[in-house]
């Protein structure tokens, strides 16, 4: 469900943020609560409710505060990929290893994104995986196993090309 946050009756027809700039155009404004107000009603029905929404043209920095909230308890998992060799330098460039987990994952019905190393081999892969805010626990719960078995095919297939490959000192 795609969701815009405002309160018509706050925003009252107005057409640009209550602000200098619309003061000084003689724009009729649009105050912030009439976005943070109606996200609030929002946030508060999709977790009763557990609908899945989609909040489209969030605009003002208390939203963005809202949202980074709901979705900051613990829905986002980071793994960066360590050579087991050593277990403190990153894996080797060559093995493409969050390139090959996003492959697997996706099979998996999962959508991940994977950063890639740079050219001179600094960073390494970094896999993201970020359910919606409003997921259920049994969807998440299942979203996570499927993550840590892509994760694990990935890691099991490594061995004989990591063996071929240099350990990393850095």
């Amino acid at each position: 469900m795609w969701l815009r946050p405002d309160d018509a009756t706050l925003s009252r027809g107005g057409v640009a943020h209550d602000g200098e700039v619309a003061t000084r155009l003689g724009l009729s404004a649009i105050p912030a609560c009439a976005e943070t107000i109606a996200l609030s009603a929002i946030l508060i029905l999709a977790r009763e409710t557990g609908a899945r929404v989609h909040l489209c043209r969030l605009s003002t920095a208390e939203s963005v505060a809202m949202v980074r909230e709901v979705r900051g308890h613990g829905y986002l998992l980071g793994v960066s990929f360590v050579d087991p060799r050593n277990g403190r330098t990153l894996l080797p460039v060559e093995l493409r290893t969050g390139a090959r987990v996003d492959e697997v994952a996706f099979r998996q019905g999962l959508i991940t994104l994977s950063t890639q190393p740079t050219r001179d081999g600094y960073a390494g892969d970094q896999t993201l995986f970020a359910p919606p805010f409003t997921t259920m626990e049994v969807d998440l719960c299942e979203m996570v196993d499927r993550f840590a078995a892509a994760v694990r095919e990935v890691a099991d297939g490594l061995g004989p090309d990591l063996e071929e490959l240099p350990e990393r000192e850095t």
